[in-house]
């Protein structure tokens, strides 16, 4: 995801929001520089959902993947989220900010 990548330029940690119609990624530097893009996707999320991870985890199965669709298995922000294709799934605990 060139999304991502852009990000990690300023912060390896990233903070991840889910719209309905979008997903937004910001850089969590403690710097005063800031870095953020936006993916209009259709999410299907009613309700605004924030979660902050370390971007290589995510690189690292985007990676993996044979093509740009998979599932995102969210419960809370807190706790650890699973990222799944047919073929890979990764378990990914968010970073506590």
């Amino acid at each position: 995801m060139d999304s991502i990548k852009m990000i990690t330029t300023i912060s390896q940690e990233i903070k991840i929001t889910f719209l309905q119609e979008s997903i937004i990624f910001n850089s969590l530097s403690a710097d005063n520089v800031e870095a953020k893009t936006e993916l209009l996707i259709f999410t299907g999320i009613n309700q605004e959902f924030e979660l902050n991870v370390n971007s290589r985890y995510f690189l690292d199965f985007i990676a993996q993947v044979e093509n740009n669709e998979f599932e995102i298995l969210l419960n809370e922000s807190t706790l650890p989220f699973i990222l799944k294709d047919k073929n890979f799934i990764t378990v990914i605990m968010p970073i506590i900010v």
